[in-house]
């Protein structure tokens, strides 16, 4: 499911797409009686929320700075076990106020997924969009010669050096890999 919707999405459009597939499965979750349509809208909703999350750390791997990048996931997965570890606490909470009812906790989470969908793609989308002017200006220049951005500007001259390479360069490298000759590295 992936590949599909990030060659047709890109980076954030296919977060953003990913996310939002999910939630009529999690509606459908909260409000059917039927115990083979429950289990198989458990399983969509995973499927689809977890989908998005290998594209979600790819984009941020090419968002940060090489020296970043530790500090960036540190700060992800610490931010994300904050929210396992108070999302059952909060959950209860509300799951007590309502009775015990689970619709009203499930249609809550439903439209925290939009707000957080919303904000994927508000934040994230312009990052992604000087990205692909910044990859179609650096079209044709050599590795060494890519110019440097700063971390207000692209993500494009962060990703690694092949990813930056014109496509002639890429297969060169893949070429020159494939014979096992060893490529030295321009001082």
């Amino acid at each position: 499911v992936t590949p599909f919707v990030m060659r047709r999405f890109g980076f954030v459009g296919s977060i953003v797409a990913l996310e939002v597939a999910s939630m009529p499965f999690f509606l459908m979750l909260a409000f059917t009686t039927s115990f083979p349509v429950a289990v198989a809208a458990f399983l969509l909703r995973g499927l689809l929320m977890n989908a998005a999350t290998p594209v979600l750390k790819n984009f941020s791997m090419h968002a940060s700075s090489r020296d970043a990048r530790a500090l960036q996931n540190g700060v992800t997965s610490t931010m994300s076990g904050i929210g396992w570890a108070i999302g059952p606490r909060l959950g209860g909470w509300l799951l007590d106020r309502s009775a015990g009812n689970y619709q009203t906790l499930m249609c809550a989470t439903v439209a925290f997924y939009v707000l957080a969908a919303c904000a994927t793609w508000i934040l994230l989308r312009p990052l992604e969009t000087r990205s692909a002017r910044a990859d179609s200006a650096t079209e044709g220049i050599a590795p060494d010669e890519t110019p440097t951005a700063s971390a207000s500007s692209t993500f494009s001259a962060w990703c690694p050096r092949t990813m930056r390479m014109p496509s002639e360069a890429r297969r060169r490298v893949v070429e020159l890999s494939a014979r096992s000759e060893p490529l030295t590295a321009k001082s």
